[in-house]
C-alpha cells in the first residue's frame, strides 16, 4: 500500500467502495495537510520530524534510561518512608517509563529511515489500532501530577511546618494520588478510541490504496463528550491547573525560603529551617522551575487549541500543529531526563548515596 497518511476531518462523508472495504475520497490535494494556507509545508514537517525522532529523541532516550535508573536506585536506597523521597522515586520511575514509551511511540521514524516510509506508516497504523498511541501522554500527565505534588508538599512544609502532618494523613495523601492518577489514565485511554484507520482510494485509476487516520465510530457517536474531554479537560484544564498550582506553590516556597535564610543570618543560633532542609528545598524549587519551563509551551499550545478552532491536525494548519507537537515532545522528554543533573549538583545526600552505590 502507498506509504502515506492523512488526518481526515471529522465532518468528511465516508463512502466505502471496492471489495476490500476501502474509502472513496477526493484527491489528496484537498486534504488539510496539503493546504497551501498552512504556515509550514509538508516537506518541512517531515524534515523536523526526522531530526527530532531519529536523532534527538534516541539520544534523550539513552540519557533518560541511565539517569532515571540511577535516580530510582538512589531514592530506593535512601528509603521510601518519607513522603518527599517516595514522590521523587515515583517521579523518576514515571519519567523512566515515559521516555521508554515516547521512544517506542516514535521508533517508527527510525524504521522509516532504515526500511522506507512504508514501514513507518505500517507501524503507526498498528499502534493506532492497538490503542497504544496515548500511553506516553498518560504517563506524562501522571508525572506532571507528581511534580505538582512535590511542589505543593514542599510549599506546605515550608509555609506551615507545624501543621503539615495534620493537614492530610499519609494514607489520605496516597488515596487522593491514586484516585487522581486512575482518573487521568482512564480519561487518556478513552480519548485514544476517537481515532481509527482505514485504507482509501482517491480515484478509480489508483491501484494501491492509501492509509488514513480517521475519526472512529465511537467518536462520531460521542463527539460532544469526547471533544470536551480531549480539548477542554485533558489538553487545557488539567495541564493549566497543574502548571498554575506548581507556579504558585513554587513562588510561595521561594518567598518563604528567602525569609528563612534572612532569619538564619540574623539569628545564627536559632533557625526555623536546618541547612539540610534549606538545601533540599532549593533542589526541589529548581526541579519545579525546570518543570514549569518545559511544560509552559505545551500548556500554551493546548490553550491555543481550545481558543483557535483551526488549530487541529485535520484543519488547514495541519503541518503547523504536528510540528509544534513534535517540538513539545522534545521539551517534555528533556524534562524527564534532566532531574538527575539537578540532584547531582544540589543534593549532597543524593551524591553520597550514589557514590556508595557505584563503589559497591
Amino acid at each position: 500500500m502507498t506509504a502515506t497518511t492523512h488526518y481526515l476531518p471529522s465532518n468528511t462523508s465516508f463512502v466505502f467502495s471496492r471489495s476490500d472495504n476501502c474509502l472513496r475520497l477526493p484527491l489528496p490535494e484537498s486534504f488539510p495537510c496539503a493546504s497551501p494556507e498552512d504556515l509550514i509545508t509538508q516537506s518541512t514537517r517531515e524534515t523536523v520530524a526526522s531530526i527530532i525522532y531519529v536523532v534527538v529523541l534516541p539520544l534523550l532516550f539513552v540519557i533518560g534510561i541511565i539517569t532515571n535508573v540511577l535516580n530510582c536506585a538512589v531514592f530506593y536506597r535512601q528509603g521510601l518512608q518519607g513522603r518527599v523521597n517516595t514522590l521523587l522515586f515515583m517521579l523518576s520511575l514515571l519519567d523512566l517509563l515515559f521516555i521508554i514509551a515516547l521512544y517506542a511511540r516514535y521508533f517508527n521514524y527510525t524504521l522509516g529511515q532504515l526500511f522506507g516510509k512504508e514501514a513507518r506508516v505500517r507501524v503507526n497504523i498498528v499502534l493506532i489500532r492497538l490503542r497504544l498511541v496515548c500511553i506516553p501522554d498518560i504517563l506524562n500527565v501522571i508525572s506532571n501530577l507528581v511534580s505538582t505534588l512535590i511542589s505543593v508538599d514542599r510549599c506546605v512544609h515550608i509555609a506551615l511546618p507545624l501543621q503539615v502532618q495534620s493537614l492530610v494523613s499519609r494514607r489520605g495523601f496516597w488515596v487522593i494520588f491514586g484516585v487522581a492518577s486512575l482518573a487521568l489514565a482512564c480519561s487518556g485511554q478513552i480519548i485514544v478510541f476517537s481515532y481509527d484507520t482505514a485504507c482509501a482510494y482517491y480515484s478509480d485509476s489508483q491501484v494501491e490504496p492509501t492509509w488514513l487516520v480517521i475519526p472512529s465510530t465511537f467518536y462520531l457517536e460521542n463527539k460532544a463528550f469526547l471533544d470536551i474531554l480531549d480539548s477542554v479537560v485533558m489538553f487545557s484544564v488539567v495541564p493549566f491547573l497543574s502548571l498554575a498550582v506548581t507556579a504558585v506553590t513554587t513562588t510561595v516556597t521561594v518567598v518563604k525560603l528567602n525569609y528563612s535564610m534572612k532569619w538564619r543570618n540574623r539569628c545564627s543560633s536559632s533557625s526555623k529551617l536546618s541547612g539540610e532542609e534549606i538545601g533540599l528545598t532549593r533542589m526541589l524549587v529548581v526541579i519545579s522551575g525546570i518543570y514549569i519551563a518545559c511544560v509552559s509551551p505545551r500548556v500554551l499550545t493546548s490553550l491555543t487549541r481550545l481558543l483557535v478552532p483551526d488549530y487541529r491536525p485535520w484543519t488547514r494548519l495541519c503541518n503547523l500543529v504536528v510540528v509544534m507537537e513534535t517540538l513539545m515532545n522534545v521539551l517534555v522528554a528533556i524534562n524527564s531526563v534532566i532531574n538527575f543533573f539537578v540532584y547531582i549538583s544540589l543534593g549532597s545526600k543524593f551524591k553520597q548515596t550514589l557514590r556508595s552505590l557505584v563503589l559497591c
